[in-house]
């Protein structure tokens, strides 16, 4: 395998123009849940086999699929590899289970590290790294590498590259101390998708949207600390209502899913890298309270995790009474009155937005649907398996991922079905 430079990115060339999508915004009518159509899903095919100790498929971290459904891209984030230890892979397998490529920590591209990201293209699909984005051909040659932008040299995480070299950016995500408001006098509560471009004077970015960040994260203070910035214990928050995002490189568009409105209300915005809105739909979902046994559990959680940290032993914290503990972290949660609407949203390559929803029983959970651009037609409603982690979808099928204790893993594909209403 030939190893081609690292080149510098593209130069920007002139706007990006998407023909398939329009700049003017049409609003349209609250969907209600209730006029979704029902779907269900059968499996039908598994790639990485039964767990054991030789599973083909081992510590999962992304799976995407080719639009006509015929190649499957899967990030391993490790695994044993006998002679040269551990290590990450990339593969691409048919449907039915054959490997079509392999990359492993044996090849000559081990020195890109660890893949974050994997995307089809139209001459094979690229790779997102830690300082560098990798394209290969459809058999697995290397063929370019773009260099992006370092979080920790130049304050932006860089998410997805654009055809015309330019990056997709979300701003560095700041401690836990200044998301909260404890290390300055007004908390962070803003993150911002950046549109970001690399210029004569170096790398540059515009402001694409801005997410909402509060309830985002949770510090239990240890009683009488004076110190400006907590030592104590930082935690997500378990009922987190904060904006999520999801992203179509291939447009050149990110979507924001704000969720902290009324009890199932969900807005859906899709915003060019220009600033344009070009879509936008409002979702009324079934709001689901939060039983007082997932509150429990939830307190009980984060108790957990402070006994169980490292350093608890001589943590201020590890030493209240338990009932002072549980107080603190209750007085420390956001507690909304009904659980987020939304949990997860994925654009898929089936043109449409899925989103996880808070409706699930002890087997199964539901997702809602929608084709991206479409401002008239309703949801559909898809019951999934709760173990089953959606990661694309094609026109018939849905790909996700099935984990085992043991870190061994399958890739599942299973197929859509209309359900008789």
């Amino acid at each position: 395998m030939t190893r081609p430079g690292v080149t510098a990115p593209r130069s920007p060339g002139p706007p990006l123009i998407f023909a398939a999508i329009g700049l003017v915004f049409v609003a349209a009518a609250p969907v209600k849940a209730a006029n979704s159509q029902e779907w269900t899903t059968a499996p039908e095919y598994e790639i990485g086999g039964e767990p054991a100790a030789g599973a083909t498929l081992r510590h999962l971290g992304q799976v995407r699929v080719s639009r006509d459904g015929s190649r499957v891209y899967v990030i391993e984030r490790h695994r044993y590899v006998s002679a040269v230890g551990r290590g990450p892979r990339v593969t691409v397998w048919s449907p039915d289970g054959s490997l079509l490529v392999e990359i492993g920590p044996e090849d000559e591209i081990r020195h890109l590290g660890v893949s974050l990201g994997i995307r089809p293209a139209p001459t094979g699909f690229s790779t997102r790294h830690a300082s560098l984005f990798a394209h290969f051909s459809h058999d697995g040659l290397l063929l370019e590498t773009v260099e992006h932008p370092q979080p920790d040299v130049d304050g932006v995480s860089v998410l997805a590259v654009l055809d015309d070299g330019t990056f997709i950016g979300l701003t560095r995500v700041p401690r836990p101390s200044v998301r909260l408001g404890w290390a300055r006098a007004e908390p962070d509560t803003d993150d911002h998708l950046l549109h970001v471009l690399q210029t004569e004077d170096g790398w540059k970015w515009d402001t694409i949207a801005d997410l909402d960040r509060r309830n985002l994260v949770m510090g239990v203070r240890a009683i009488g600390e004076s110190s400006p910035i907590p030592t104590d214990h930082f935690a997500g928050q378990p009922f987190s209502d904060t904006d999520l995002f999801y992203l179509d490189p291939d447009s050149g568009l990110v979507g924001i899913v704000t969720r902290n409105k009324a009890p199932g209300e969900v807005d859906l915005n899709e915003i060019s890298i220009r600033g344009d809105t070009t879509w936008q739909r409002h979702l009324e979902l079934p709001s689901v309270p939060i039983p007082a046994e997932v509150l429990h559990e939830a307190v009980e959680g984060v108790v957990e995790s402070v006994l169980s940290d490292p350093a608890a032993p001589g943590d201020a914290l590890a030493r209240l009474p338990l009932d002072t503990l549980r107080r603190m972290v209750r007085d420390a949660l956001h507690r909304p009155s009904h659980q987020p609407p939304v949990t997860r949203a994925i654009a898929t390559v089936s043109g449409e937005v899925w989103l996880r929803s808070a409706e699930h029983s002890d087997t199964m959970v539901a997702w809602y649907s929608l084709p991206r651009g479409n401002v008239t037609d309703p949801p559909r409603r898809i019951r999934l398996p709760v173990w089953f982690r959606l990661s694309d979808v094609t026109d018939t099928h849905v790909w996700g991922i099935r984990t085992h204790e043991d870190g061994a893993a399958q890739v599942l594909g299973r197929r859509l079905i209309p359900t008789a209403r």
